[in-house]
């Protein structure tokens, strides 16, 4: 009898085991789809273990293909390659996306911009972070969004938080400085998208204290941004200047991405997010406040905040 009983439950837990592996594979498949490309430690991350090497084991089944990178490892978080879905794994994919997502094409590797490997590191280490921590239940890439209302600014990626009538955050990830015209089209476009009720809040994120804090005066109550026109095919001339509003600024928050990344690390760290199962997606999704659910968007400045 307790050999019969050691027997079931070893081949339970095999087949449990397989359906975890066959479920990381489509977690990482619709996870390529998605961005288009992702680093090796992006794979790895949207598999919820510390594992390593999830990448290259699809690569031999033919699922994606690995391709090196120019940027190699000069900065923090610069691939040294990247991960894309070859027409298997597309096909693949496609056979488990939600429905209702916008079909999207197979990403040629050659015709990758890596200037943006290490932007988009950020972008998608944030959003996995998040999501594994529970924090947000979905996102939108720039693939997925198609196109945005004439004056509006294109977000990096959208979030989803995790209780519904918040709205969407839009989410920016900023390394390098702008200045003038196109610093008060960022100003613009982005109180634009609040106002207009696109999104709940504007989350901006950078590693540079300069930029943090050229940004966090932009967005500041009561700071001026011009708005500008072209006068001919090549000049533009400031038109106009506007404040930011009281209730405008309190939705524009500016972030430290190296606290943020310090942060979703250290939930990795307490195993919040390696959580065998994920039966909390089908459940119910909460957030990492302390056991409190937020009820806007003041809470989650207070997150920001409290760190």
């Amino acid at each position: 009898m307790n050999k019969a009983r050691a027997a079931l439950d070893a081949a339970l837990a095999w087949t449990h085991s397989r359906a975890r592996g066959e479920q990381k594979i489509r977690d990482v498949l619709k996870w390529l789809y998605r961005w288009g490309y992702a680093s090796p430690f992006c794979v790895d991350l949207v598999t919820g273990t510390r594992r390593r090497g999830f990448a290259s084991r699809l690569q031999k089944k033919g699922l994606v293909k690995i391709t090196p990178s120019a940027a190699g490892r000069s900065l923090r978080a610069a691939p040294a390659a990247f991960v894309t879905l070859t027409p298997a794994g597309l096909e693949e994919a496609e056979r488990h996306l939600d429905v209702g997502r916008v079909p999207l094409p197979l990403v040629d590797p050659l015709r990758i911009n890596q200037q943006l490997l290490r932007h988009n590191e950020f972008a998608q280490r944030l959003t996995a972070g998040r999501y594994l921590a529970r924090e947000i239940v979905d996102y939108w890439t720039e693939r997925e969004i198609a196109t945005g209302a004439p004056g509006e600014k294109l977000p990096d990626v959208v979030w989803q938080p995790a209780i519904d009538e918040l709205g969407t955050y839009s989410v920016e990830i900023e390394l390098t400085a702008k200045f003038d015209r196109r610093l008060d089209e960022f100003v613009h476009r982005s109180v634009q998208s609040l106002k207009n009720g696109k999104h709940a809040l504007v989350l901006v994120f950078s590693d540079s204290p300069p930029l943090l804090e050229r940004y966090r005066a932009g967005f500041a109550a009561g700071a001026s941004y011009g708005l500008w026109e072209r006068e001919n095919t090549r000049h533009f001339s400031r038109v106009e200047s506007k404040k930011i509003e009281q209730s405008e600024a309190t939705r524009v928050i500016v972030r430290d991405l190296e606290q943020e990344l310090d942060r979703l690390e250290r939930l990795r760290d307490t195993d919040y997010c390696l959580q065998e199962d994920r039966d909390w997606f089908e459940t119910e999704a909460g957030l990492a406040f302390s056991g409190a659910k937020p009820s806007g968007p003041a809470d989650e400045r207070k997150l920001f905040e409290t760190l």
